[in-house]
């Protein structure tokens, strides 16, 4: 155990505590001492650095600017040509043109002799319906099967073309 009491405990915090009050404190040094030129030249080094990215914004804004009047004077261009285009189509569209264009360039000739054929419709009580070919029917699965394969199958008969013959 201690020998000292509490009141001599309690002097003694007492006497350590104005003997640090006593001693002087040293300041906190600022670990980057600014003085006036320093000063100036970081305001004007901060100032030179906005005026070029102003600069680099401002020129970029009027490359763009120049861009866009490029562009508008592109489609306007391409305006002006598709009117032109169309103007040109309805021109051959015409039928001054076609009539010219078919008897200069491809030697045809204006139809002088011509009649007109009076077709009576058959009457429907006379017609006769055609048989139905009955096909073979598949079960769902094998349409399936077939549809995925790629497999098709016709539904008419083969025609013989060979007793047709181009009107002569």
């Amino acid at each position: 155990m201690s020998t000292l009491t509490h009141g001599q405990r309690a002097q003694a915090a007492r006497r350590e505590r104005e003997q640090a009050r006593a001693q002087p404190v040293a300041p906190k040094r600022p670990y980057i001492i600014i003085n006036g030129a320093t000063m100036v030249a970081i305001a004007a080094i901060a100032l030179t650095l906005i005026g070029i990215l102003y600069l680099v914004q401002t020129s970029q804004v009027a490359q763009l600017g120049y861009d866009l009047s490029r562009l508008q004077t592109q489609r306007d261009a391409a305006t002006l040509e598709i009117s032109e285009l169309e103007y040109e189509i309805a021109r051959y569209e015409s039928l001054q043109t076609v009539e010219e264009v078919a008897t200069s360039q491809l030697g045809m000739t204006p139809l002088s002799n011509y009649a007109f054929i009076d077709l009576r419709m058959p009457e429907q009580r006379n017609l006769t319906v055609p048989p139905v070919a009955e096909s073979e029917s598949q079960t769902f699965f094998e349409r399936v099967f077939d549809a995925v394969l790629g497999v098709g199958s016709a539904e008419s008969e083969r025609v013989d073309m060979t007793q047709y013959t181009l009107g002569e």
